[in-house]
């Protein structure tokens, strides 16, 4: 098997081995499968990684039943019964008082840098993972950013920008084209960014009952205040 295939199945049995190896094979039941997902979920692990380790149990699970000639006690598949659930623009949606609990409890700086970027300045998720080193201003008021529409400038507040700043004070030297690259490969821009906000959201006991952060919500959010705020203009002008 290919070496990055051996690595993938040697992290998947780690957790398996780490989160439910207080159980006997015998005592596996979708009972304990739901609370090896809630761990994983807690632990802000990718919902692939949740799927291989819990696929992994119950293979070992069935193995076991059929080597002893046992009915199995874990369904072949997970519960996906679906949830009567609000909206997803509502139910998603965070203020920014609670984004800045959220950086206060993120310790990367570029990860900080990147929120800075989408909820100040209104940059999307992929914008702003690839944005240029020449894309920002010497000031760092504004940055420059590039798509099918063509080119634009977008001004930061005051809070984004000292979150740039900070960053590039402590920014290791690459010579990478990219503001935030990839540490496996400066070639290419950043990811699981939305990994490490999940895992601060879940260390912070103030925002445990908000719904799962990720970039995509946040810039969803940053469109909404940005709505509400031009609808609110709008009001006050007629009124005079």
């Amino acid at each position: 098997a290919p070496l990055n295939s051996l690595q993938s199945h040697r992290f998947v049995a780690r957790h398996a081995a780490r989160l439910a190896g207080d159980y006997a094979l015998a005592e596996l039941d979708d009972t304990a499968l739901r609370e090896v997902r809630r761990r994983l979920v807690a632990e802000g692990r990718a919902s692939s990684t949740q799927t291989k380790v819990l696929s992994l149990l119950r293979r070992l699970h069935r193995s076991w039943a059929a080597a002893n000639s046992v009915a199995p006690q874990v369904t072949s598949r997970p519960d996906r019964t679906r949830r009567n659930s609000p909206r997803p623009s509502v139910r998603a949606l965070w203020l920014l008082p609670q984004v800045q609990v959220l950086l206060g409890a993120v310790r990367d700086r570029g990860v900080r840098a990147v929120v800075g970027l989408v909820v100040g300045g209104g940059l999307g998720r992929n914008e702003a993972l690839s944005l240029a080193r020449s894309g920002v201003s010497k000031d760092c008021w504004t940055v420059r950013v590039g798509g099918r529409g063509g080119w634009r400038d977008a001004v930061l507040p005051g809070w984004a920008r000292t979150l740039l700043l900070d960053y590039l004070r402590h920014r290791d030297g690459d010579s990478g084209p990219y503001l935030f690259p990839s540490r496996l490969n400066p070639a290419q821009p950043r990811g699981e960014v939305n990994r490490a906000l999940q895992r601060a959201q879940t260390a912070s006991p103030h925002l445990r009952g908000m719904p799962p952060v990720s970039l995509q919500v946040l810039q969803r959010s940053y469109r909404w205040w940005r709505y509400y705020a031009q609808a609110r203009r709008t009001a006050e002008q007629v009124q005079q």
